[in-house]
C-alpha cells in the first residue's frame, strides 16, 4: 500500500470498521487495514491523528442528574465514577455529552476509558511517534451520521462485534455490545434489550432503524420488535466536531511539550539559518576587501616606476639648484624673468620649493653658467605647471 503524505491537508482520522480499521483523510476513506499497527505503518512518523475508539473497552453510562450548568454536571460525572468504577480517578479519563434538558435536571451520556486500555490500543501509534491527540468514541461518529430530530435505532459492526445503540436527535442515548452474534442470537436478545433501556429511560419508540450492511441478517428482527422502518445506515465518516473528547491529561501535556519542542527546533533552524547568512556576508565583505587590497597593489605597483622616476628627476635637479644658489655672489648675474598663471613677477626668491613658483633665477654671468641655467629653466618647466617662460638676458649685481 501507499504511504500517506505527510503534507496532505487535513488531519488523519482512524475509525473501527466492521473488520479493521479505516483511514480517513479530507473526508474520505483512503485505507483500510486489519489493525491498528497495519494503520500506523502506512502514516509517516510523528503526524497527529484523531483515533476513534471503539465500543469495546469503553465505560459508558446513561445518568440523569440535578443540574443544568455544564461545570456542574461535570463534577456529578466525576464523583459518579469516583463511586462506580474500580479505578482510581486519576487513571481514568472520561468525558460526558448532554443529551436532553429539562427545567432543573439534565440526561447525560458519559463515557470513561482506563489509562490502560487506552495506552495498550494505542501502542502501535506510539511505536511510530504518533501522537493521537484527539480521542472520541466512534459512537459519537455514528451519531453525527443519522437524521436530524430523530430518534434511531442503529445497528452496525465494530471490529467484528454487533453494536446496537440508540440515537436521539443525533446524540448517543444508550448502547449495546454483541461480543458474538447471529441472526438466532439477535433475535432472542433484542426484545430484552429495548426493554431494558426503556426501564432506563430511554425511548422505545424509534422514527426508523438504520441497518449496516454487515448486519443485514438481523433485518427480519427489527422489521419485528423494533415496530419502525428500517434503512440503510449512511458510511461513518469522521465527524466535523467531536461531542467527547478522551485524551488524558498527560498525553495533552506530553502533546504540548512536543510542540514547543517543535516551535523551539523550527526557531533555532531560523536561528541557525540567519547566523550561516551573517556568516557568509561576512565573508563576502572580507573576499571583497581583500580583492580590493590585490587591486589597490597592482595599481601601486604599475605606478612605481613612474614615482621613481619623478623622484630621480627631483634628485637630478637638486645639485643644480645648490650650484644656483652658490654661485648667487656680487658678480654680474645674468637674470631670467619668469611669468606664470599668476602674472609676471619681479627679481625676488630664487625658488619656492614647496609651490614649485619661480619668480627669479639668479646665476654668474659667464656664458656657460648662464646656459646651464637655460637649461634648468627648460627643464623645471616641463616638469612643473608654467603657462609661459620668457627669458632676458641682463647683467646685474647680485645686490640688484
Amino acid at each position: 500500500m501507499e504511504r500517506i503524505k505527510k503534507n496532505d491537508d487535513g488531519m488523519t482520522s482512524l475509525l473501527p470498521q466492521a473488520e479493521g480499521w479505516g483511514i480517513w483523510r479530507g473526508g474520505r476513506r483512503e485505507h483500510l487495514v486489519a489493525t491498528l499497527g497495519e494503520a500506523a505503518a502506512l502514516l509517516p512518523p510523528r503526524i497527529p491523528v484523531h483515533l476513534a475508539l471503539p465500543t469495546q473497552g469503553l465505560i459508558i453510562e446513561r445518568l440523569r442528574l440535578p443540574a443544568t450548568e455544564r461545570a456542574e454536571l461535570a463534577g456529578m460525572v466525576r464523583l459518579q465514577w469516583e463511586k462506580t468504577l474500580p479505578f482510581p480517578p486519576e487513571e481514568v479519563s472520561g468525558d460526558f455529552a448532554i443529551i436532553t434538558q429539562e427545567a432543573t435536571e439534565s440526561t447525560v451520556l458519559a463515557v470513561a476509558v482506563p489509562h490502560a486500555a487506552l495506552d495498550q490500543l494505542c501502542q502501535p501509534l506510539r511505536d511510530r511517534s504518533i501522537a493521537a491527540t484527539r480521542l472520541s468514541p466512534f459512537l459519537g461518529h455514528v451519531a453525527a451520521a443519522c437524521p436530524a430530530g430523530q430518534t434511531v435505532l442503529a445497528v452496525y459492526v465494530e471490529l467484528g462485534q454487533l453494536v446496537i445503540a440508540m440515537i436521539e436527535n443525533r446524540r448517543a442515548g444508550w448502547v449495546h455490545l454483541l461480543s458474538s452474534w447471529d441472526a438466532t442470537r439477535f433475535s432472542s436478545e433484542l426484545p430484552q434489550l429495548l426493554l431494558a433501556a426503556s426501564m432506563d429511560g430511554v425511548p422505545a419508540t424509534f422514527t426508523q432503524v438504520l441497518l449496516a450492511p454487515e448486519a443485514a441478517a438481523c433485518e427480519p428482527a427489527l422489521r419485528q420488535y423494533s415496530g419502525a422502518q428500517v434503512g440503510p445506515l449512511p458510511a461513518i465518516a469522521p465527524a466535523e466536531v467531536a461531542a467527547m473528547d478522551l485524551v488524558p491529561p498527560s498525553w495533552r501535556a506530553q502533546t504540548e511539550q512536543r510542540r514547543h519542542w517543535q516551535q523551539m527546533r523550527h526557531r533555532l533552524g531560523v536561528a541557525a539559518v540567519v547566523y550561516l547568512l551573517v556568516a557568509a556576508g561576512g565573508f563576502a565583505h572580507l573576499f571583497f576587501l581583500r580583492r580590493e587590497s590585490a587591486r589597490l597593489q597592482t595599481e601601486l605597483a604599475a605606478l612605481r616606476p613612474k614615482l621613481e622616476q619623478i623622484q630621480a628627476r627631483d634628485k637630478a635637479l637638486g645639485p643644480l639648484v645648490a650650484l644656483v644658489l652658490a654661485q648667487t655672489t656680487s658678480i654680474p648675474v645674468v637674470a631670467f624673468e619668469i611669468e606664470n598663471d599668476a602674472g609676471k613677477h619681479g627679481f625676488g626668491c630664487l625658488l619656492n620649493l614647496a609651490s614649485h613658483a619661480m619668480s627669479g633665477l639668479f646665476v654668474p654671468g659667464n656664458p656657460a653658467t648662464a646656459a646651464a641655467a637655460e637649461a634648468a629653466l627648460r627643464t623645471y618647466s616641463q616638469h612643473y605647471p608654467l603657462s609661459s617662460v620668457s627669458v632676458t638676458r641682463t647683467l646685474m649685481s647680485a645686490q640688484a
